[in-house]
């Protein structure tokens, strides 16, 4: 496990519900959408977390924004992430 991959599981783990993730979802930097993107899967594989989040339509929101994301990892992260939350 390399330095960078321990402090995104670390990251995860802090988490207690989705509002944790909201101001990176919300960022317009493809870097920042990368790290919170690994970040967000790996909580969701997690199913002893929690969904809640209390402002869902702005993470709903920012995640529809990686769509149109020129990166197509931030966009295969989106269709992920829908996968995982549908799958909990």
């Amino acid at each position: 496990m390399t330095a960078t991959s321990s402090v995104r599981m670390t990251a995860a783990v802090k988490a207690d519900t989705l509002d944790y993730f909201l101001p990176s979802i919300l960022s317009q930097e493809t870097k920042r959408r990368l790290e919170v993107g690994e970040e967000l899967i790996s909580y969701l594989h997690n199913k002893q977390t929690s969904l809640y989040c209390e402002e869902m339509d702005k993470l709903a929101d920012g995640l529809a924004s990686w769509v149109s994301s020129s990166s197509f990892k931030v966009f295969f992260y989106t269709l992920l992430i829908s996968a995982l939350y549908s799958l909990y």
